[in-house]
C-alpha cells in the first residue's frame, strides 16, 4: 500500500453548525417532548365523568362547634 510523502496528522478544521437546522431540530424535540406529556390528554386510559366525593368528619371542626349557655335551672318555690 502506497503513502503520500507528506502524510501529516493535524487536527479537523472545526464544522460549522448550521443555526437554522440546530433551531429546527430543537424545535421538533421540544414538540416532541410535549406531545409524550400531553398523550395522557389525548388517549386517557379511562373518561372521568362525573366524581362523588363523600366526607365524613371524625373530628369536627372548631368553627362548626360552638359552646352553647347552659340553661339556667330555677329551683321551684313551694309557698
Amino acid at each position: 500500500m502506497a503513502t503520500a510523502h507528506n502524510f501529516q496528522l493535524g487536527i479537523l478544521p472545526e464544522r460549522k453548525i448550521n443555526w437554522r437546522t440546530l433551531v429546527s431540530s430543537y424545535g421538533l424535540l421540544v414538540l416532541f417532548v410535549l406531545v409524550i406529556i400531553n398523550v395522557g390528554l389525548i388517549w386517557p386510559e379511562h373518561l372521568q365523568l362525573k366524581q362523588n366525593f363523600h366526607i365524613t368528619e371524625l373530628i369536627p371542626l372548631p368553627a362548626t362547634d360552638l359552646p352553647r349557655p347552659l340553661a339556667v335551672k330555677t329551683p321551684k318555690v313551694v309557698a
